[in-house]
């Protein structure tokens, strides 16, 4: 349904990302929270749509994340129709290497189930990635010229096959702090970037600004509230391959993945603005609150807590 694209696409990863605690002039707030890591033990996600239509029934759905380590494990969900259950199903799955690396992640959806498998170096680097079902139909890799700089490529074959061709690659530019600053498609696989997209970041590693190769700029504010959810995000997959998967949106032509932030620290301001959040002292949220109505005549809420340790 409709409901379980909208949260549970991870690249939009994507995805999750009036404010109770946000503030115009938080530059110091921001800086004092960066050092902080929490521990979060679960997560929850409740939907409910009711319909303007008194005879449809009022839908809901639960979903319940497992967390050890800070890394995602399991989702569940449990679906309600007039709060009668229709039983539990398993939505997602993280699978982990001895590493502490995500093997594979698969998703339920509503065209059916996704699988990706990840793979990586001796210095346990992402290096290829298979996305599929049962049978993988679309192959990626992703060389490290050096430490700063790195390539997004589809591929024809799996990663570590000698007869896989290129078919299409984006190039990266890291900073210190893993951020990518430049990014661009590699149209002649000449190891350059042909079109050269550049970002700007605050001392939060917030994305502030862009300017794309076609000469369009952005700008994004932020509030002081920390972006639970990515946090999580990052500590599952690790920050640098959450990047390296984004990297055909970074070296893209389109803003629109930048418009909620593309995974910064901090909530931004507009957000902040457009949904309800109740936070902790160290200004992590463990509760949002996003309604909305749809154009089917539904009223949605999206509820997304998380448990502290």
């Amino acid at each position: 349904m409709k409901t379980a694209h909208l949260f549970l696409s991870i690249f939009a990863l994507s995805l999750l990302f009036t404010a109770c605690s946000s503030d115009d002039d938080n530059s110091q707030q921001q800086e004092d929270t960066t050092q902080l890591d929490p521990v979060i033990t679960a997560a929850k996600i409740t939907y409910l749509g009711i319909p303007e239509d008194p005879n449809l029934g009022v839908v809901k759905s639960i979903y319940t994340t497992t967390i050890n380590d800070n890394k995602k494990q399991l989702m569940i969900r449990e679906f309600f129709r007039d709060d009668i259950s229709y039983g539990i199903t398993t939505q997602e799955i993280y699978e982990f290497n001895a590493s502490g690396t995500v093997a594979v992640f698969s998703r339920e959806e509503v065209n059916g189930q996704i699988v990706r498998e990840y793979f990586y170096d001796n210095q346990l680097r992402l290096v290829g990635a298979n996305l599929g079902s049962v049978t993988p139909h679309r192959y990626f890799r992703f060389p490290h010229i050096s430490e700063n700089i790195s390539y997004f490529e589809e591929i024809s074959l799996p990663y570590n096959d000698p007869n896989t061709e290129v078919r299409r690659r984006y190039i990266m530019e890291f900073d210190e702090n893993d951020n990518i600053i430049k990014a661009g498609k590699d149209f002649d696989f000449d190891g350059n970037m042909d079109s050269i997209n550049s970002f700007q970041y605050d001392n939060n590693n917030n994305l502030i600004s862009g300017q794309m190769a076609s000469g369009e700029t952005f700008s994004i504010a932020y509030s002081s509230i920390i972006d639970t959810e990515q946090y999580l995000q990052d500590k599952t997959f690790g920050k640098k391959m959450n990047r390296i998967l984004c990297g055909e949106w970074f070296g893209g032509t389109s803003t629109h993945y930048f418009n909620d932030g593309a995974q910064s620290f901090n909530v931004t301001l507009e957000e902040s603005q457009q949904n309800t959040f109740e936070t902790l002292s160290n200004n992590f949220y463990f509760k949002k609150i996003k309604s909305e109505v749809t154009n089917s005549n539904l009223e949605e809420t999206y509820t997304f807590e998380y448990t502290f340790q």
